[in-house]
């Protein structure tokens, strides 16, 4: 926080979505990195070109976080973009269905920490069965 202070980075943007997988550490020059063995994460301050940014990817359910500080709007719009492009959302494979899930904690410090978990989830036609016709509302709406 004192580097965007003293820095005069007054706007700030968070962004966040699913990926296959990341290298952080390749994302602009490296002031600092921490790995969690806890839920498999990694947290890099870095400096894309046009902004600061604090990026985190967690490993198990591949979530990527970044907090960006700049100058300008247009240089968190760069730096957005930049990140977009070098860690692209995740397509969803069109042999599954998955749901990620957060389960949220609270650390030693009284603070909310997530750990994000992909989970393949069965289609209907998979499951039916197991439900009784009333359950599955069969003949609803007819």
């Amino acid at each position: 926080m004192s580097l965007i202070v003293r820095e005069g980075l007054w706007r700030l943007r968070g962004l966040a979505w699913p990926v296959d997988t990341g290298d952080v550490d390749a994302l602009g020059e490296v002031l600092c990195a921490v790995s969690y063995d806890s839920n498999k994460s990694r947290c890099v301050l870095a400096r894309p070109e046009s902004a600061v940014a604090m990026l985190v990817i967690q490993g198990q359910g591949n979530q990527f976080a970044a907090r960006l500080a700049a100058e300008t709007e247009q240089a968190l719009d760069e730096a957005e973009r930049m990140l977009r492009d070098a860690l692209p959302r995740a397509a969803p494979d069109p042999e599954r269905q998955d749901a990620v899930f957060a389960f949220w904690r609270v650390d030693a410090q009284q603070a909310g920490a997530a750990t994000y978990r992909r989970f393949e989830v069965p289609s209907w036609d998979q499951i039916a069965a197991n439900y009784s016709c009333q359950t599955a509302l069969c003949g609803w709406g007819a």
